[in-house]
């Protein structure tokens, strides 16, 4: 029977956890000293529990598993559900009917209490406790489902409303940040997604990059060899096992590289008679540590080999490695022909000079004078020409079209006709010499036919110098002449039409100009190779200002000593720059 009430009375105040009421019904129990236990458990925890002193010691367990005890508990519930366990436990010995019916009065009289005090705990729990638990335990279970729209149906003013509309409020922001969860979610899968395939079009682009690499290293004509930080061979392309095919069985990953060339000086590959074995691999593997431009050797078989290498970011060395056997042998077929040419040249100098006037002839028919004749190459295509004249001598500087072999060339052809020219002509016209010249250039170079090849000719300047009457005769052909008196310089221009090329008149006429001079007076001609000389920080030609500057600042100084300070201006004027023509000047005094 008490476990019956147990079971009926309980349960409501497990439920609302009433433990005064649980612990009230032990304390009724107790009264009846045959029992010696009782004890209230939730979910294995204990609520309340009451033992005679005998058996403090024991736990409800060992109480259970006793023979001296009768022991007796029953599961209580409340609608429907599990809400604890209820002990109790007799003595044995002490079970007898006055006691069992003292305890049946005792228990009638709990009974009564607690029934009234239950139904109106009932009551007021049900409809202030239960009804909002009950709802509230609905809406989290809702929520906990992942509805979190269910809305919250407590709208009572107490503790209970106050807890609704927090928890309601946590609900709210449970919600938004579920839903900028999932936002972030959302875009976080698509920047996923998104880096998923770069890196697999990155993935390929290097794949691919790695077979055109690899493509490339085995198709090319150069070897390539790939060492890393620690200097051990990791690749090798077969046209480099193809070129030391003698080491090919040395050559493989993880080889350190003084090995790879040590190979080469033990099987005899290097070294010649100009360089030693040992001496070599030094030079080479200094070289490779420490690539600097090109490494150029030949092997012992002939071949000529050219090591390109350079430093990696990850530490390694990259060498290419080059057979420019071909090369080297071509070079020096290139060199042989040059060598005869340059022999030839030279001889074609030496007659060249030889058949230039002789400056002892000059020497004796002016009272000074100076030449610079500089051919920009081995010959070149300025000349002059002296000649006596029965009341003086002639003198002429002329610039042939080109410089070098072609400029050569010209000079003879003007050569062939002057001396002729200079015989046919009165002795106060030098324009008949450069009309005579310009006819006989076209004429023998075909200028004048309509399948005529070429378009040359020459500029020059000639000089009759009367030395009786003291008087000078000049006729130019795109050509100036410069007079120094000892008061001021002037520049005579000739006639702006050259000698020969196609564009010019056969009948094309030149002027005469005559020219008083003095004791103090000096003359000077110059072909375009110092006129158009290019020099300076501007990088400027020398210019007819700069010459006609000079001649009035040296002009009454000896010829010798002109002729040095001249060449002195052009070399700072000219500093690094190359030559850029024959270079011819003429300073004399009549």
């Amino acid at each position: 029977n008490t476990i019956n009430f147990a079971k009926s009375s309980l349960g409501h105040a497990l439920w609302n956890l009433d433990n005064k009421v649980v612990e009230d019904f032990n304390n009724a129990i107790f009264l009846d000293e045959s029992f010696v236990y009782a004890g209230v458990f939730w979910d294995k925890q204990v609520v309340t529990e009451r033992k005679r002193p005998s058996i403090k010691a024991l736990g409800v367990k060992e109480i259970e598993e006793s023979t001296e005890f009768i022991t007796k508990s029953a599961t209580m519930r409340f609608e429907e559900k599990d809400v604890g366990r209820f002990v109790v436990a007799v003595s044995r010995d002490s079970i007898n009917l006055k006691i069992i019916l003292n305890t049946l009065g005792t228990l009638a009289l709990a009974i009564f209490v607690i029934a009234g005090v239950s139904a109106t705990s009932l009551f007021v729990t049900r409809k202030y406790i239960s009804l909002p638990l009950l709802q509230l335990h609905q809406s989290a279970s809702k929520i906990a489902q992942g509805d979190l729209d269910a809305p919250i149906q407590v709208k009572t003013q107490d503790e209970f409303g106050i807890l609704a509309r927090n928890f309601d409020d946590m609900r709210g922001s449970i919600k938004t940040l579920v839903g900028e969860l999932r936002e972030s979610n959302r875009t976080l899968e698509e920047r996923v997604e998104e880096r998923t395939s770069e890196a697999a079009s990155s993935m390929r682009a290097a794949e691919e990059a790695r077979g055109r690499l690899v493509d490339a290293l085995e198709s090319t004509h150069e070897g390539f060899l790939l060492c890393d930080a620690d200097d051990n061979v990791v690749l090798a392309n077969p046209r480099f096992l193809e070129m030391y095919h003698g080491i090919a069985d040395v050559v493989s990953p993880g080889t350190p590289y003084e090995n790879v060339i040590g190979a080469l000086v033990e099987r005899g590959m290097v070294g010649t008679k100009r360089q030693d074995a040992e001496s070599w691999y030094e030079q080479r593997l200094n070289f490779h540590r420490n690539p600097k431009g090109t490494h150029l050797y030949q092997l012992q078989d002939g071949r000529w080999v050219q090591v390109t290498e350079r430093k990696t970011d990850a530490g390694g060395t990259v060498s290419v490695y080059s057979d420019i056997t071909e090369l080297k042998e071509s070079e020096q077929r290139a060199s042989n022909a040059n060598h005869l040419i340059t022999q030839s040249l030279r001889y074609a100098s030496r007659i060249q000079a030889a058949i230039l006037p002789a400056g002892d002839d000059m020497a004796a028919a002016t009272s000074d004078h100076f030449l610079l004749w500089e051919p920009r190459d081995i010959v070149g295509g300025d000349f002059f020409w002296f000649q006596k004249l029965p009341n003086g001598y002639a003198l002429i500087l002329g610039d042939c079209t080109g410089h070098g072999v072609p400029g050569a060339f010209m000079t003879l052809v003007a050569w062939g006709l002057l001396d002729r020219m200079l015989q046919a002509a009165p002795d106060d016209k030098p324009s008949q010499v450069l009309s005579g010249l310009h006819e006989g250039v076209q004429a023998l170079l075909g200028q004048n036919r309509v399948d005529g090849k070429t378009d040359d000719g020459l500029e020059a300047g000639i000089c009759f110098v009367n030395t009786d009457t003291k008087e000078l005769f000049f006729s130019g052909a795109r050509f100036s002449l410069w007079h120094a008196n000892g008061e001021e310089t002037t520049e005579i221009k000739g006639d702006r039409a050259s000698l020969g090329y196609r564009r010019y008149p056969p009948n094309t006429k030149f002027n005469d100009i005559s020219v008083r001079f003095g004791n103090r007076s000096t003359f000077y001609m110059t072909t375009d190779g110092l006129i158009d000389q290019i020099g300076g920080p501007r990088r400027r030609s020398f210019g007819r200002k700069r010459f006609q500057a000079f001649i009035e600042e040296n002009s009454g100084r000896p010829m010798d000593s002109q002729s040095d300070n001249l060449l002195e201006v052009l070399a700072m004027h000219q500093g690094n720059e190359v030559r850029r023509d024959d270079l011819t000047v003429l300073g004399f005094v009549p």
